[in-house]
């Protein structure tokens, strides 16, 4: 089904609504208003960061050609960002795919740890961007020249950023959107659809898929969005097994649409955490004593982590103890009275949201992560990366990197007698912790951030 769009002194233009594909009038002209909002739009992003997209070249009026067509098609105002050349009207000034990754915003989670790792991983490398469309109260913070946060709080500031990000890709001259969140998953099926068809568009799944509940978000609208993206999208990224089955029992995806790539860490920041100074420092850094087994639990407060079923276990241990829980969240004070009217308060430290963990871990005799769902577990590869054991719930991708008896210990979902029973036996059977520590540092090794990002580069040549 198609219309005509009649406009005085243009020539008719057709829009295919079948197809639901945008004509190049109705590119040009949105395209128009799109590059000149997102030039003032990007003047709100946050001015202690690096400044690239803050220079003045950025936002000196670009010509017609700059703000229409095709993404690699324009001038690129400035110089080249790897040579220093001045660009030219070809591709020839562009060296390597240039990524540009989106977040929904700069809160702390999974997507936004592994992709801390992967920018600071590559600080050289000038060829990949990160841009938060939205700034939360806590902010990540990620040491690279290319990483932007818009600076504007709210729903607005997601909506706004698809002015900005509309830019970004025809300064930057982006090869590939990468897309990791709810919100820039929808950003990148809208840019795709109506401006730059030839754009390569990622959609990384970190998780929602995985929920059960029937009359949820999910599948009121993700499962379904996610079947239109199906044929828009160029190629999705499951981070392990189960989500990748998801994404194709829900929402139809191609398996040979899917690739898994299990998070990374970078072992490189855990070699200090292996000393018993590091131990040492830290505890008393928090006044614990020697005497004081250390039960961990590090990821957002939230319901879906299942933190309250740990501190409802804590009375039926019987040995001097002390949990640490590291992380913010909106169940804090549900959790701080959780533990009053179980009576372990004393017992419990909670230490709030923490950037960098890799001093934090040593703390732990153990790491426990009761989660409700779970599309990987990090935590629990860092934990083993830094010489603890870990005792993770046997849901999502969970026990796709930690095997029961072997390199850690599985209980089962809300199974408090459970987790009670795997700590106490891990506190008074020392060759237990031997072997899961010893086999829990073999298993951290192949998850490093090297073979994470040769893996995703080759993935990223294979769409070009």
């Amino acid at each position: 089904m198609s219309f005509v769009k009649k406009r005085a002194g243009c020539v008719d233009e057709e829009i295919d609504r079948g197809n639901n594909v945008a004509t190049p009038y109705f590119r040009e002209k949105v395209g128009k208003c799109l590059g000149r909002v997102g030039r003032i739009f990007l003047r709100t992003v946050d001015i202690d960061a690096p400044p690239l997209f803050s220079r003045t070249n950025l936002y000196v009026e670009a010509s017609k050609e700059d703000l229409v067509g095709a993404p690699n098609s324009g001038t690129f105002l400035g110089k080249n960002r790897r040579s220093g050349r001045p660009s030219g009207t070809t591709d020839e000034a562009v060296e390597g795919i240039r990524v540009l990754h989106l977040i929904d915003s700069t809160n702390t989670g999974g997507v936004q740890t592994l992709l801390k790792v992967l920018f600071e991983t590559q600080k050289n490398n000038k060829d990949i961007f990160l841009y938060a469309l939205r700034r939360a109260p806590v902010i990540l913070r990620v040491e690279h020249e290319n990483y932007r946060i818009a600076k504007l709080t709210g729903k607005i500031s997601s909506a706004l950023g698809i002015f900005a990000v509309y830019v970004l890709i025809k300064k930057q001259q982006i090869s590939i959107l990468h897309c990791h969140q709810i919100k820039s998953q929808l950003m990148g099926a809208l840019l795709k659809v109506f401006f730059f068809k030839n754009l390569k568009i990622v959609f990384h799944e970190h998780g929602p898929i995985l929920s059960d509940t029937p009359h949820n978000f999910v599948f009121r609208f993700y499962v379904p969005f996610c079947k239109f993206c199906k044929r828009h999208f160029d190629l999705f990224i499951g981070v392990s097994k189960v989500t990748k089955q998801e994404m194709i029992s829900k929402a139809g995806i191609p398996s040979r649409k899917i690739l898994v790539m299990y998070n990374c860490v970078n072992l490189e920041n855990f070699k200090n955490a292996l000393s018993s100074q590091a131990r040492k420092d830290g505890r008393e850094r928090l006044g614990i004593r020697r005497d004081e087994y250390v039960i961990g639990l590090v990821g957002r407060l939230a319901k879906i982590k299942g933190f309250e079923y740990l501190i409802a276990a804590l009375p039926l241990l019987g040995f001097k103890y002390k949990a640490v829980i590291v992380g913010h969240g909106p169940e804090r004070e549900n959790l701080e009275e959780l533990a009053v009217n179980e009576g372990v308060a004393s017992n419990v430290i909670f230490l709030g949201y923490r950037d960098y963990l890799p001093t934090i871990y040593p703390i732990f005799d153990v790491l426990v992560a009761p989660s409700l769902s779970e599309s990987f577990g990090l935590m629990a590869i860092e934990a083993q990366a830094a010489g603890v054991p870990a005792i993770v719930s046997s849901v999502g991708g969970l026990p796709e990197v930690v095997s029961d008896g072997e390199n850690g210990l599985v209980v089962p979902p809300r199974d408090v007698g459970a987790i009670a029973e795997k700590l106490i036996a891990l506190r008074h059977d020392p060759s237990l912790g031997h072997k899961l520590i010893q086999n829990g540092l073999e298993n951290a090794a192949r998850f490093g951030v090297d073979d994470y990002i040769r893996k995703l580069e080759k993935a990223y040549s294979s769409l070009i």
